[in-house]
């Protein structure tokens, strides 16, 4: 192979390299080469984040998803995934959880084992694979068509200090489950059972993880170098001598299963309530790499969206409450939003870009670089509903869909 036709090909996304794959035996050759493979995959790192995966959906069985995507660096759908891929993600109750360099891990809900199973895809190649319930889930009779039991975590490239398998092996998927005991009686004192992938199938990594008194937004987890964030509810539901009133930041450090709380800016919990839950994401993320950085959390108040960040990257995490305020918005002036009263929860942040939905589009705006401080729209073909939305950032990569060193 061509060493500099090697180097530019591994550059491309999925739907040109297929395209090219299509006119030319040798650039057919590229996408079977476990090398070329690995590179594109790598090479995928380096670069924004091409599009989101939106997910809108209903909580009743049966009902259909929708999903459509929203492609971030251009409004070219060079970067599309196939319409087969789409058409599979919307049914049957599948439910996205999380994404990394290409692969997206998610569930399927129903009334049983069966029709309830953990997926892991590349919808850029159209493969896909399920793996098990751990087994004392099932041994458990978990209810599995309630969503707020299973949460996963998904970082290709990196194992938290753990020792991780050859590509395309080399990624950690972590599973949390609520975990159940008849006999404790304490309502307050719910934790998690924390799985990890091993040789195709969920071992018990960490037993009932104590998570404090509030419910854990799962959706806005994000992996940094050190472990993993998640950011609590902010329900007015604990007695204000409890010292989990105030939410809070969850640590988890993965290699050594220790946890942590970390306290939310004053700025920020000031007036939390339930109409305008706290957000949370990843800041900083080193290209190349995975994981992040610093982190990012999003306070909202009489039509301002302020946000603060925190850099997690430090090995001995000294000043992990140094939270710092980076910016403040108005979302009339600057997003222009008619009133604070319309604006709401649904956003998420990429590359340092804002990305939120209001009515029927979806709109961007910068917080860095040439552009910082515009507004412009990046997707008009999205249905004006009050369902729920979840964002998911993905990029295509040729990585495949495999989850045991057998396959």
């Amino acid at each position: 192979m061509d060493p500099i036709q090697f180097e530019i090909m591994s550059l491309l996304s999925v739907k040109p390299l297929l395209r090219f794959a299509a006119t030319s035996k040798e650039c057919q050759d590229y996408l079977s080469n476990e090398v070329f493979i690995r590179n594109q995959c790598q090479n995928s790192l380096t670069k924004e984040v091409e599009s989101l995966i939106i997910q809108e959906w209903s909580w009743p069985f049966g009902v259909d998803t929708h999903v459509w995507v929203c492609f971030l660096p251009e409004t070219l759908n060079i970067c599309d995934i196939p319409m087969e891929s789409k058409i599979w993600l919307e049914k049957n109750d599948r439910r996205l959880l999380a994404s990394s360099n290409g692969l997206l891990v998610g569930t399927t809900y129903g009334a049983d084992e069966e029709s309830s199973k953990i997926f892991i895809g590349n919808p850029a190649t159209k493969m896909w694979s399920t793996i098990d319930w751990p087994r004392e889930v099932k041994v458990n009779k978990v209810t599995y068509n309630e969503s707020d039991n299973s949460h996963v975590c998904l970082v290709c490239g990196y194992g938290f200090g753990m020792e991780i398998n050859n590509h395309p092996i080399d990624y950690t998927l972590l599973l949390f489950t609520m975990h159940i005991d008849i006999d404790d009686s304490d309502i307050w004192n719910v934790g998690y059972n924390v799985h990890i992938l091993t040789n195709g199938e969920f071992i018990m990594k960490h037993a009932n993880l104590h998570i404090g008194h509030r419910r854990l937004i799962f959706d806005d987890l994000v992996a940094c170098r050190d472990g993993l964030y998640v950011i609590s509810d902010c329900g007015d539901y604990l007695s204000e001598r409890s010292e989990f009133y105030f939410p809070y930041l969850f640590h988890y450090n993965v290699k050594n299963g220790t946890s942590a709380f970390i306290a939310l800016p004053t700025g920020a919990i000031e007036y939390f309530n339930t109409h305008w839950p706290l957000k949370f994401f990843g800041w900083e993320r080193n290209p190349g790499k995975s994981y992040f950085e610093s982190i990012c959390l999003a306070s909202y108040h009489r039509g301002i969206l302020t946000l603060w960040v925190l850099d997690v990257a430090t090995e001995d995490m000294q000043g992990r409450n140094s939270w710092r305020e980076q910016i403040s918005i108005d979302v009339v002036q600057s997003l222009s939003i008619p009133s604070p009263h319309l604006w709401t929860n649904c956003l998420c942040l990429v590359d340092k870009t804002l990305v939120f939905r209001y009515g029927s589009y979806i709109h961007r705006y910068f917080l860095h670089g040439q552009h910082y401080g515009q507004l412009e729209v990046i997707s008009t073909n999205v249905r004006s509903s009050s369902r729920e939305v979840r964002f998911i950032p993905y990029s295509t990569t040729l990585r495949p869909c495999v989850t045991d060193v057998n396959e």
